[in-house]
């Protein structure tokens, strides 16, 4: 995921991606919030975790119904410390 280039948005230490395998019964939309580097989430630094502080006051609030964060045992891809960023269908 971190070396993925088709951002659709990038911040500082995070970018926004289309997820490629969207939660389609739910979400209109559904893209993944990540770290641009390979981390876990006890790895993300704290001036990463200020930026998406800000990041979700401002962009994801204005963007997205909500916010998924999967626990440790569910998470999908493990290894990549992730969210979802989900628009409900109507």
């Amino acid at each position: 995921m971190c070396k993925r280039e088709d951002a659709i948005k990038e911040f500082e230490h995070w970018k926004v991606l289309e997820n490629l395998f969207p939660y389609d019964k739910i979400a209109k939309m559904n893209h993944l919030l990540v770290t641009k580097k390979h981390l876990t989430e006890i790895e993300v630094p704290p001036e990463a975790w200020e930026e998406f502080r800000e990041t979700k006051k401002n962009f994801i609030a204005e963007n997205y119904d909500c916010i998924l964060e999967n626990m440790p045992k569910a998470m999908t891809i493990p290894a990549h410390f992730h969210i979802h960023l989900i628009v409900f269908k109507d």
